[in-house]
């Protein structure tokens, strides 16, 4: 907790906004590489990668460990696959990643049940 009384997470929201902006801006130049005919899927796929890599960094720098590495592997493969790229797979991955942080750190962890033995 800081001086204010409130709690700091992991992933703030003016970091969650900027890449969020930055997840639209890909989804967008994503749309537009898979509209060209010619050669537009391997442009398409290196830009995925790039993207993915870069949420993959966000992760990493926001403490998210493994979270991170396997929501940007689901990315990359949704974005390979020809007809599944069309969605918006990296907003989607942002949005998931701050919702399952923050419900990570808001709700409280169950207590693990102690086995009693009978003597």
């Amino acid at each position: 907790m800081d001086e204010n009384n409130q709690k700091t997470h992991r992933i703030s929201k003016s970091s969650f906004y900027l890449m969020l902006a930055f997840a639209l801006l890909a989804d967008l130049i994503s749309a537009g590489l898979g509209l060209i005919v010619v050669d537009g899927g391997m442009l398409n796929d290196a830009w995925a990668f790039l993207v993915n890599a870069s949420i993959w960094l966000w992760t990493a720098m926001n403490g998210l460990g493994w979270k991170g590495v396997l929501a940007s592997g689901a990315g990359m493969t949704l974005e390979i696959i020809p007809l599944l790229n069309i969605l918006p797979t990296f907003t989607a991955i942002v949005v998931a990643l701050f919702i399952s942080s923050r419900i990570k750190e808001t709700l409280p962890l169950p207590e693990t049940p102690k086995i009693v033995k009978k003597a």
